[in-house]
């Protein structure tokens, strides 16, 4: 969400004349955060994060509500040949083809990357050549830098012109990631908070989330998903 969030942002200092202060980060990065003692009014967070439930103990449940969905998408380096990941089986075949992979196997698009390896049953090999990053933009420079011959992350981040994007995982292995917005439960901020939630189920923020390779949510509850 780091770009749309960046233009999401900065479209309503303009209109609402507010500046919104954020920090981005892997989903334990973010469930850390949630559980320290730093404040926070609002989060917009992969499912992930509230499925720990601590975590989820920190925002206010009934506002919870689905920003944006993705999926997992693979890259290449620039001008690299692009292997057949159409099927199942064409996709196993090329990542056990490959030498190497980067990713992020502690973030939600890691964990589901890694429950697509154990239902290919490819686990162990994939493990064994993964180039571990610590950043979404560490893959793409990683790939740029022909340090990797595939990376594997959530499909918008990959959009990059320093990369060629494959397509989309196959759809009987593609789950999409919802991204979850909700108040913090102890904000004392909950008007500016709540606007802000507000603008981002607006038909310009949807947009802005579109024109970044993903699927704006129709702003429907999402807490029994959570749950």
């Amino acid at each position: 969400m780091r770009a749309p969030l960046n233009a999401i942002a900065a479209r309503y200092r303009e209109v609402a004349g507010v500046a919104v202060a954020y920090h981005f980060g892997t989903t334990p990065e973010l469930i850390a955060l949630a559980l320290s003692d730093q404040r926070f009014d609002l989060g917009v967070v992969p499912q992930d994060v509230l499925k720990n439930a601590d975590a989820l103990a920190t925002f206010a449940t009934d506002t919870i509500t689905d920003v944006a969905y993705v999926g997992l998408g693979i890259a290449v380096p620039k001008g690299a040949p692009k292997p057949d990941i159409g099927t199942a089986d064409a996709l196993k075949k090329t990542l056990l083809a490959a030498k190497s992979i980067a990713a992020i196997p502690e973030s939600a698009a890691g964990y589901q990357a890694a429950r697509v390896y154990a239902t290919l049953g490819i686990s162990d090999a994939i493990n064994a050549k993964t180039v571990v990053k610590r950043a979404p933009l560490e893959i793409v420079a990683a790939l740029a830098a022909r340090e990797a011959e595939l990376g594997i992350f959530f499909s918008n981040i990959l959009m990059s012109p320093d990369v060629d994007l494959l397509d989309g995982f196959p759809s009987e292995l593609q789950e999409l990631v919802a991204f979850r917005s909700g108040l913090c439960a102890r904000t004392e901020q909950t008007e500016l908070a709540d606007a802000f939630l507000r603008f981002l189920a607006d038909n310009e923020a949807r947009a802005i989330i579109a024109s970044h390779g993903m699927a704006p949510a129709n702003g429907s509850s999402a807490i029994n998903e959570a749950l």
